[in-house]
């Protein structure tokens, strides 16, 4: 049987374009080109078209600006009716530098995810989201000629992160993480260039042979409908959407801008500006939108103060030092019933008073700041 997909479009970073394959120098995308062109042309079918779209340092923001003018593209070139999109990105996004700071959270990571399946939705008929290899950590701790490190860990949950939005989103998920752990590739198992973190040729034929089985099915397929897929995805973004807050810290002469909520959960209660990130957001975007929903002032983010968490099931809560830059408090009426410029001990009394929200964070968080005004003085 001929295949149904007549362009397909592969999106990704330096692994995608073939970086480690010394071989051929066209990576593990290359090859399952190849093998798309073949399928047709034995099959006399009309001339097919695959893209490699792979971009050196690809990320997830980047992506979403980039997807959909370049199937909108592919798709007016005359190739045939039904498209496949395939997508691998999460890798370069689990970077932290080396001080050990997330260059992205994993909740930003997943709306940017939300918003590439999405996009490519739009213009294809199949869309295969499908992991990352593994690496040797000892070589990207930190990677070489960039101020940044490559963990395991991190990169692990990223790929989960892309693989459960996409899927729930009706895509076709592929992990390749865990099966390239077992298969050598943190070991010296001779699938990785010289850098550590690439496939080789070899790493490259490796990944070939688990796409290709699951991409020859789909560009054999009818399209898909993804209509009945729309329920799931605001259910799996929700997943992610509740778990981060992130809160302003104000100083001025020595004293905090705190808020009196009006919250039905914590009525009365003092804390910073700030509140859930949502989807997409970065911690520093939902800072400034909660200030200025919240008590009407433009701020800037300035300093990551602290993150804590009490267990498992408790928010993430960030912190970051802000200061504002234009417009006089006016609060929201929805938000808080009263503000104030306290001092440390006078926050103290709020907590004695058991008036003070997350006081455990408020306080952490203020003593953060204080700590590194002092190292700056």
């Amino acid at each position: 049987m001929g295949t149904s997909v007549k362009t397909v479009a592969c999106f990704g970073g330096s692994a995608v374009l073939g970086q480690g394959d010394q071989e051929l120098h066209i990576g593990w995308a290359g090859r399952l080109g190849d093998d798309f062109i073949r399928a047709n042309q034995e099959e006399n079918e009309s001339t097919p078209a695959f893209y490699n779209l792979g971009v050196l340092g690809e990320t997830a923001c980047k992506l979403v600006d980039r997807i959909e003018p370049e199937l909108a593209l592919r798709r007016r070139t005359g190739h045939g009716r039904q498209t496949m999109s395939i997508v691998s990105i999460g890798l370069n996004d689990s970077l932290t530098r080396v001080d050990g700071l997330p260059l992205k959270t994993p909740l930003e990571f997943a709306g940017q995810v939300e918003r590439i399946v999405h996009g490519a939705r739009r213009y294809s008929d199949q869309v295969l989201c499908m992991g990352f290899t593994a690496f040797d950590e000892a070589r990207t701790n930190p990677f070489k000629g960039r101020d940044a490190i490559f963990r395991l860990d991190r990169s692990r949950e990223f790929e989960k992160i892309a693989l459960e939005v996409s899927s729930a989103m009706g895509a076709t998920a592929l992990s390749l993480f865990d099966k390239s752990i077992a298969a050598g590739f943190t070991t010296g198992g001779g699938l990785l260039a010289s850098d550590g973190l690439h496939p080789n040729s070899w790493g490259h034929k490796w990944i070939r042979a688990q796409v290709s089985p699951i991409a020859e099915t789909l560009w054999r397929s009818p399209p898909h409908s993804w209509q009945e897929e729309a329920s799931k995805t605001e259910t799996e973004a929700d997943h992610y959407r509740a778990t981060v807050v992130a809160g302003a810290v104000i100083e001025q002469d020595a004293k905090y801008l705190l808020l009196r909520s009006v919250n039905p959960k914590t009525p009365g209660k003092w804390g910073f500006p700030g509140g859930k990130v949502n989807m997409g957001e970065t911690f520093e975007q939902a800072v400034v939108r909660e200030a200025k929903e919240e008590c009407g002032v433009d701020i800037v983010p300035d300093i990551h103060l602290l993150t804590v968490q009490k267990d498992a099931k408790s928010p993430v809560l960030h912190a970051f030092s802000a200061r504002i830059t234009n417009g006089e408090i006016m609060l929201s009426p929805q938000e808080a019933d009263a503000f104030a410029w306290l001092s440390l001990e006078e926050i103290r009394m709020l907590e004695r008073q058991d008036e003070l929200g997350r006081a455990e964070y408020t306080l952490s968080a203020i003593l953060a700041h204080q700590q590194q005004a002092a190292r700056a003085a």
